[in-house]
């Protein structure tokens, strides 16, 4: 028996998210692709989770405006580039996607994409928030 699945028209599709980024599997990351040290490693760590952090912030600000998709765009652009230094290639497709139903018509449901992103990144900006702590 063949079963159509129906999507009603201005309804987001389902979204499906990437497994959790670790920051074992980023440390592995700049260890083993940029040859990075410990200090190092830490370093980028760091910066990529302030570079997430400021993503959040921009995506906040711009579900405040009435042109949220035109300028959520830009913002997802920037995490992909950011995932794909990270080396979460996964993470990267899943914000090239978003960036590009963004420019297009196709209808996303932004504040879940949203929780996806802070639930999937909980661990590394934990790990940021924490160490912030600790060099206070």
């Amino acid at each position: 028996m063949n079963t159509m699945i129906h999507r009603r028209e201005n309804h987001p599709e389902p979204i499906l998210s990437p497994a959790p980024v670790t920051v074992q599997n980023l440390q592995r990351h700049f260890r083993e692709v940029y040859g990075f040290n410990i200090s190092q490693t830490e370093v980028m760590l760091q910066s990529s989770a302030k570079s997430l952090e400021q993503a959040f912030g921009d995506a906040a600000a711009a579900l405040e405006q009435a042109n949220a998709r035109q300028l959520l765009a830009p913002v997802f652009h920037g995490l992909k580039g950011l995932f794909l230094n990270m080396g979460e290639k996964v993470w990267a497709a899943f914000a090239r996607d978003v960036e590009e139903k963004l420019k297009g018509d196709v209808p996303v449901d932004l504040k879940g994409i949203i929780t996806v992103l802070r639930v999937g990144l909980t661990e590394v900006l934990d790990y940021y928030r924490d160490k912030g702590k600790e060099n206070t």
